[in-house]
């Protein structure tokens, strides 16, 4: 930034052109007070550039006309030129330049918020009250992009398409099921000894656990080359093995 120097040595040599005309004129006034005068002007320069210091990173402070809320200009900005973030803002301030292409904005829109609403009113740093060169705050809520929606289409076609995978995963186990309760029934009907016909009451009690392990057989082999596969199907026996206990089938 050489703007600040610049102004700085205008402001010095003017200074110290008055301080010395101020000092030949006490000497015509006082005689021999010249050098007395001189040292006077080195002290109030000091004060002065000691000031000046104190000052020199203090931000300037903006009043929004609609909200009447303050603005520092160190806040972190966005330039609507480059689109580039201007996080160095003590040095690059809204009020001065980018620091990425070099652009003085105009305007800058107000990011405080009033009951959920956001300000956005510009405020002009120009006398052209241009809208079109505006800084706003970094990471501005009314800033953000608008969402993709082919992208929001897309996502909830995805979800819905994993739904149904779900749904159609849990009928084929549930089918399976039931075709292996099915052909253990019909074996216990056929005429068994009194020893058969005892087991015929255990395995009544047990059909569905051993429904299940024949199922995890019958699934591990077939589906041993595609593991998300048999995943997904493991999931659905045991979500139609806990459906069908529940309802003591």
């Amino acid at each position: 930034m050489t703007k600040p120097y610049t102004n700085m040595a205008v402001i010095g040599g003017m200074f110290i052109i008055g301080a010395l005309l101020v000092a030949i004129l006490f000497s015509q006034l006082f005689p021999n007070s010249f050098f007395l005068v001189l040292a006077i002007d080195a002290v109030g320069l000091g004060i002065a550039y000691y000031f000046y210091i104190l000052w020199e990173n203090e931000p300037i402070r903006l009043r929004c006309p609609e909200c009447e809320k303050i603005i520092s200009s160190n806040t972190p900005w966005m330039c609507a030129e480059c689109e580039k973030p201007n996080r160095n803002a003590n040095d690059y301030p809204f009020v001065f330049e980018c620091q990425h292409c070099g652009a003085k904005p105009k305007a800058y829109k107000c990011h405080h918020r009033e009951k959920e609403v956001d300000c956005d009113e510009m405020i002009f740093l120009s006398e052209d009250r241009d809208e079109t060169n505006y800084a706003y705050r970094l990471d501005s809520p009314s800033e953000a992009p608008e969402p993709d929606e082919h992208m929001e289409k897309m996502k909830k076609m995805e979800e819905a398409k994993r739904e149904k995978y779900a749904k159609r995963d849990i009928a084929l186990v549930d089918a399976d099921l039931k075709r292996i309760r099915m052909r253990m029934k019909s074996e216990r009907q056929k005429k068994k000894s009194a020893k058969e016909k005892l087991e015929e009451g255990v395995e009544a009690d047990m059909e569905l656990e051993a429904a299940e392990a024949e199922l995890k057989a019958e699934y591990a082999k077939k589906y041993e080359n595609d593991k998300a596969m048999l995943k997904r199907m493991l999931a659905a026996l045991k979500a139609n093995f806990e459906r069908q206990k529940g309802e003591g089938m």
